[in-house]
Order: structure tokens, then sequence, then C-alpha cells
């Protein structure tokens, strides 16, 4: 996979080489190449949303009782392993990132005010990207205010 965030399930390895081999170009138009966003790309997308398209920033803490990743290459310097940052959509929604730098998966506890949100019925979705296992996955659940 390359930088680019997508990537393939089939890259048809042979009709390329034995193309380039033979000298001649050959049409891929018609190949199923499978192309796919990797756990990176969608986890980029989600991020790009929040931070350009925000049109307020909420004040957001984490607690000083996580793990720590080192700064620099000699490790001397650490910081958080975990960040978070609320955001608010230009579309209306709150976004909150939240991103883990550490190996292991940490538990988190999210605390939300929703008094200023009106009664009615909400969707939280929850976009969990997975980047040192390569996958992602966007559960939703229904929230009603009363």
């Amino acid at each position: 996979m390359d930088g680019s965030g997508v990537d393939t399930t089939n890259q048809f390895w042979n009709a390329v080489t034995k193309a380039a081999s033979g000298g001649y170009v050959t049409n891929t138009v018609g190949l199923p190449f499978g192309y796919f966003l990797s756990a990176q790309g969608c986890g980029e997308a989600v991020a790009y949303w929040a931070l350009n398209r925000a049109t307020a920033v909420y004040a957001t803490t984490v607690g000083t009782n996580g793990p720590v990743v080192p700064m620099d290459t000699n490790g001397i310097s650490t910081m958080p392993a975990v960040y978070a940052q609320a955001y608010q959509g230009g579309n209306g929604r709150r976004y909150l990132l939240l991103t883990n730098k550490g190996s292991n998966a940490v538990p988190v506890q999210i605390k939300i005010p929703l008094k200023s949100l009106a009664a009615g019925r909400y969707v939280c979705q929850l976009n969990v990207v997975d980047r040192i296992g390569r996958k992602f996955t966007f559960p939703r659940t229904n929230m009603i205010i009363q």
C-alpha cells in the first residue's frame, strides 16, 4: 500500500508485468481492481471533515492517568497517547476527534453535556479506525433526549 490511503484487492500483477515485459500496453479498464479506502485513509477523511468544516471548537479534557508515548527518538520526553478535541460542524452536527498514538487499546469514557440539545431522536455514530490492524468500523446507536 502506498501513502495515498487507497489500496486494491487485486493488482493484476501478471497481466501488467507481462505487458511491460512484452513492451506493449494492456487495457486495464475492465479489470476489477477492488479499490477501497484503507483504515488510515478513512480516518484521515473523518478528521478532515471535522477540522476543515468546523465552525467552533469545544473545550475537551483528557484524563491524566492514561498511557504516554515518546515525543522524541531517545524517549526522554513523553506526551499523552490519547488526544481528544470536539468540534461544531457547519452542518449543525458535533464531532469528537479522538486519537490514540499508543500501540495498545485504551478504554475511554466520553461525557457530553446534552442540556443544550433539543429534545428529540438522535443518531450517535462512532468511527473506529485501527491503523495497526488495518480495519475500521462505524457502529451507530439511537439516542433519545427528553
